[in-house]
């Protein structure tokens, strides 16, 4: 499928990366932000806030492409349904309203949809049936935009790294402490480059699935990945303290091994296929080693 415009509604860490991406191809591209940053000016910015209708502008043209990657700016219920739920109603109604509907509308999701906890393998043929209310959410905005265009897509991310976030080498580098609880629990992983990179590749398939998974090829138990991040940094190995005692913030009870088969088998190639490729790029430009 050919791309000469798209609209990225919510144009933060994954955005922005996609954005610049698209513009090498020499794609046109809108963003959406109730606050547009001074940077990167060949986005052609658009204030509105994705939660309040009113604020939505006429849209200049029909965009090929849009891209819903807008996030909750908080932890409350009413933050989670106006960025998952009314964020992409609001966008999908108003886009009809003005004519601009485009080809294909693409939703950024979260593997968290997956409640697995017992370290079994999930596919996008697996039951997303999420027990947090973020989670439900989520997927309430996926049956809105799976309904909307030609292809209503959906692509569920695992676990986000990249520069500016990576937050096991920092728990290693500082010795924070971690829930022994989650040591032995399953992690998933996909860096920034290959969240932009998916995100491109779906957008120009000629015959796309519903819904992809996108993540590495490695799931891998935390205890791995710490004790390899611990030995190449040469560092101790990370303290473990029962959950009453923990400082830091548990991240759910999620334990799964994700599958990005259906991606790669159309023809996805990652950057980073595992953990040790990104993390080491990443404790290379921080001259950690």
């Amino acid at each position: 499928m050919k791309i000469n415009k798209v609209l990225i509604a919510g144009c933060g860490y994954v955005g922005l990366r996609l954005a610049e991406m698209l513009h090498e191809q020499g794609v046109t591209v809108y963003a959406i932000r109730r606050n547009p940053p001074d940077t990167h000016p060949f986005i052609k910015w658009i204030k509105a806030d994705l939660t309040d209708v009113a604020t939505f502008p006429k849209f200049e043209e029909k965009p090929d492409v849009v891209f819903y990657c807008a996030a909750a700016n908080g932890r409350s219920e009413q933050h989670y349904s106006g960025a998952y739920i009314f964020g992409p109603q609001h966008l999908i109604s108003v886009l009809k309203e003005q004519d601009k509907r485009p080809d294909r509308f693409i939703y950024v999701s979260s593997t968290g949809v997956y409640s697995q906890t017992d370290g079994s393998s999930v596919d996008e043929n697996s039951e997303a049936k999420p027990s947090y209310f973020g989670g439900q959410c989520i997927i309430l905005g996926e049956k809105a935009v799976s309904k909307y265009a030609k292809h209503g897509i959906v692509v569920r991310f695992s676990g986000i790294y990249g520069p500016g976030r990576h937050r096991l080498i920092d728990n290693v580098v500082e010795g924070n402490p971690i829930d022994e609880s989650l040591y032995e629990k399953y992690l998933n992983h996909i860096h920034l480059e290959d969240c932009a990179g998916a995100l491109l590749h779906v957008a120009a398939l000629e015959d796309p699935e519903d819904i992809y998974i996108a993540t590495d090829y490695q799931p891998t138990k935390r205890s791995l990945i710490y004790s390899w991040i611990s030995k190449v940094l040469n560092k101790p190995s990370i303290p473990l303290e029962s959950e009453q005692d923990i400082v830091v913030v548990r991240r759910g009870n999620s334990n799964k091994r994700l599958s990005n088969k259906r991606l790669v088998d159309s023809g996805y190639e990652f950057k980073y296929p595992s953990y040790k490729e990104g993390y080491t790029k990443i404790m290379e430009d921080e001259k950690l080693v």
